[in-house]
């Protein structure tokens, strides 16, 4: 069986991953690897996002942390296409009150430099936003916006490189066993690099196994960052983790009524978000009811159905 050596194995490659593997790097780690059985990124949340980035958040370490971010990204912009036009927050009158209050009151945003604006500020701000009747106010956070992921991720990867980390693809760990001395061994299938993504699909969802070669890892140290898959990874750690697995649709689609380049993210009361898509726009919204587990299928009634009749209702550029 092939043996795989590492001080520190980072179980997960998507862009917290290859966060981590860049900053253990730049802090001195001279043995990083990263595994990951979908590189790429096919299936992964940080290749499907909706490319937002915000530190408007609720909980303070919630915005601290994005606010540390925020300023990296700002300093890489062109190298991850950040883009910092803003994040337009929507909230109805019965919100409207308790929420500009908690964002007000939240330490890590005073330099955040938040605009709050009455409904009638909001139609003036973007004139297509013209049905505010339900509203009770909105938030502009100007330090916020939008990058594109797929770069950032290739950005800190190759900071992790440089610094002498791996990122090694088709892996998938399945077992952990701490052993007495202090190492951990690490149970794993590789598959080969060639894989559809019918394939791919089916070891994710279904955990598939066929045409793989087991594997051992022996490392000093490991970092769970698998993302939706976290949970089941902790589990073979024995241990839990209070991560589920929910699917999230986004629409891409035309409008030549709204011309949304300008700007950056738009959050409605309804919770449907939207921003610019190239010369599309993209908007997408989480559906309460959808249950936990892993589903790659797209509803073909989405648009219809979720994304369409709040919009209309927000604008009759819609």
């Amino acid at each position: 069986m092939r043996v795989l050596e590492s001080d520190i194995t980072i179980v997960g490659a998507g862009l917290v991953g290859s966060s981590v593997a860049m900053h253990l790097g730049l802090n001195g780690a001279k043995s990083v690897m990263a595994v990951d059985l979908d590189l790429e990124g096919v299936f992964s949340s940080s290749e499907l996002n909706a490319g937002g980035v915000r530190a408007t958040w609720n909980n303070p370490v919630n915005a601290q942390i994005s606010r540390v971010s925020i300023d990296y990204y700002a300093s890489v912009h062109e190298d991850v296409g950040f883009h910092q036009k803003g994040y337009f927050w929507m909230f109805a009158k019965e919100e409207w009150d308790t929420a500009s209050a908690t964002l007000r009151a939240n330490p890590h945003l005073k330099d955040a430099r938040i605009e709050y604006l009455s409904a009638t500020d909001i139609t003036r701000r973007f004139d297509f936003i013209d049905k505010v009747d339900d509203l009770g106010g909105a938030t502009f956070s100007p330090l916020d916006g939008l990058l594109n992921a797929n770069l950032l991720k290739n950005h800190f990867r190759a900071r992790a490189r440089a610094k002498g980390a791996k990122f090694l693809n088709r892996i998938w760990v399945h077992h952990v066993t701490f052993m007495a001395d202090g190492t951990i061994e690490l149970d794993a299938w590789q598959w080969p690099d060639q894989m559809d993504q019918d394939e791919l699909k089916k070891i994710l969802t279904a955990k598939e196994t066929r045409g793989a070669e087991p594997i051992k890892i022996r490392t000093g140290k490991i970092v769970n960052c698998s993302g939706a898959w976290a949970r089941r990874f902790a589990n073979c750690m024995g241990t839990d983790c209070p991560s589920n697995a929910v699917r999230r649709q986004v629409s891409v689609f035309e409008c030549k009524g709204v011309d949304l380049r300008p700007f950056g993210m738009f959050v409605d009361s309804s919770g449907v978000y939207f921003h610019p898509e190239a010369n599309n726009i993209l908007a997408g919204y989480a559906t309460p009811d959808e249950p936990a587990g892993y589903n790659f299928e797209y509803d073909a009634s989405f648009f219809e159905n979720c994304i369409w009749p709040p919009l209309y209702n927000r604008s009759t550029k819609f």
